[in-house]
């Protein structure tokens, strides 16, 4: 499990009214936590192939505490925001070793959303225009392909780099990029 609760951080905005600053200011604490139970078996393809399927369940579940704006002339205020969502993901990692030091390795995988609690955004402007917002998510699931490789740079030290692709076919796309370094001590 991993999350964490933090200092509320200060959101400050300053604005310039002739040769005079002001400052808006407020606070807002969170809280976030996920944890994730998985199940892998992994099987000899080839000399050099590694396939691992997989299936695992992911549980997140994140609180924003209120927030409340001080000065300036369009003091904003939110609610508390508290949500959750367990996804579950099934598929089969892909590993070949190419040299003694370099390993590529794909994934394909296919995730659904097994339960959500979508939370409502309500707020203020002034305590007088309030607003509201449904995030009730329409995505209930969606395909991820991932590849990349790993370069063994010594005894201890791995250099790795990969892509990402989500997708639920129709309008929703995403991309994403890891570079990475780990040492073991």
């Amino acid at each position: 499990m991993d999350g964490g609760n933090a200092r509320p951080p200060a959101l400050d905005q300053f604005r310039r009214e002739g040769k005079r600053v002001r400052r808006n200011a407020g606070r807002c604490g969170h809280h976030a936590g996920r944890g994730a139970v998985a199940l892998t078996e992994a099987c000899r393809a080839t000399d050099t192939t590694l396939l691992t399927p997989f299936a695992e369940v992911t549980y997140t579940d994140a609180r924003l505490n209120g927030y409340r704006e001080t000065g300036g002339p369009f003091p904003t205020t939110f609610q508390d925001i508290s949500t959750n969502t367990t996804v579950g993901r099934i598929g089969i990692l892909e590993e070949t070793d190419l040299t003694e030091s370099i390993r590529l390795f794909t994934s394909l995988a296919w995730a659904q959303v097994l339960d959500r609690d979508d939370p409502v955004v309500r707020g203020a402007v002034l305590d007088i225009f309030e607003l509201s917002t449904d995030t009730a998510g329409t995505l209930d699931g969606w395909a991820e392909i991932m590849a990349g490789a790993r370069y063994q740079l010594n005894e201890k030290g791995v250099f790795s780099v990969s892509g990402n692709v989500a997708t639920e076919f129709d309008e929703y796309f995403t991309l994403g990029g890891r570079v990475g370094y780990s040492q073991t001590f």
